[in-house]
């Protein structure tokens, strides 16, 4: 992500790449681009203080560049979960012929699941994972805030890191509205079992995800995902013709959630026959790798 607000093509750039880690690093863009342009002479990367790690920024990518390149002319075969990132290597100097795309796996297939869209009248949501920015909670948080408060909608979280900087804004969002409900953390076997309560799960992240897993433990519990349009979550969706693509906006977001408890959008159901298991992983890796 470039200025972790938009997407990047992930080319190694001397000068782009500087000048957004030192953005993200928390420099004013206008001064991070002007410093990129130099290579902190005759400061070396190795001196200690601020001033010189920010002064020699472009030094250190230049030397991470490479290092990649010399990695890349040492490595056999590369091992890309997701097309988005497996272009990203194509862009960054690996050859094709070294580069195979062998997907994850996920859990094996629950017995399927027994309740029925809002079969209590409720549109019940489901997230887990961990609480933070580049996963996109204040999206589905704020979506669901726009909405009427008659419109019956609730969205449960399980997962850690809800008591860092961003968790305790999403905590104060949330303060007093029961839609939203905090559930803790589960051992995998116990949360697999537990998204069959559910009607939907909700993956929003902001950034490019490469399984993502979350998506295949949704279809080993036979459980329908709505995600962000985005990396690999809109691959795994549209493979597998189990999802809704929804845009990184809360608009969107809020009109998914509209539609579905007013009649007008269905749950797509999940075929979880097709999920790729770990016995196939890893003959699909003997077959390309070695």
């Amino acid at each position: 992500m470039h200025h972790r607000r938009s997407l990047c093509d992930g080319e190694i750039q001397d000068h782009r790449c500087t000048e957004c880690r030192l953005v993200n690093g928390g420099l004013p863009a206008p001064i991070a681009q002007l410093v990129a342009t130099q290579s902190g002479w005759p400061l070396s990367a190795e001196q200690p203080g601020t001033l010189a790690h920010v002064l020699t920024a472009r030094q250190l990518t230049r030397e991470f560049r490479l290092a990649w390149q010399e990695l890349v002319g040492l490595v056999d075969a590369f091992h890309a979960l997701a097309a988005w990132s497996q272009q990203v290597l194509l862009r960054n100097g690996v050859p094709a012929e070294a580069l195979h795309l062998i997907r994850t796996a996920g859990p094996q297939a629950l017995p399927p699941r027994t309740r029925q869209p809002m079969e209590d009248g409720v549109l019940r949501l489901v997230y887990w994972g961990r609480c933070a920015e580049v996963k996109g909670l204040h999206l589905v948080i704020d979506a669901i805030r726009a909405l009427p408060a008659h419109l019956p909608v609730e969205l449960s979280f399980y997962g850690p890191y809800w008591d860092d900087s961003y968790g305790r804004a999403m905590q104060q969002r949330i303060a007093g509205d029961p839609r939203f409900k905090l559930m803790g953390t589960l051992p995998k076997d116990e949360l697999l079992v537990q998204l069959q309560a559910y009607d939907l799960a909700v993956v929003p992240s902001t950034w490019l995800e490469t399984g993502p897993l979350t998506v295949l433990e949704a279809f080993a519990a036979g459980l329908p995902v709505a995600g962000s349009d985005l990396g690999g979550i809109a691959e795994l969706l549209a493979l597998s013709n189990s999802g809704i693509l929804i845009p990184t906006e809360k608009t969107a977001w809020s009109k998914l959630f509209r539609d579905i408890t007013e009649g007008n959008q269905v749950c797509p159901p999940v075929n979880n026959s097709s999920l790729h298991d770990f016995n196939t992983m890893a003959q699909e890796m003997l077959d390309q790798c070695y």
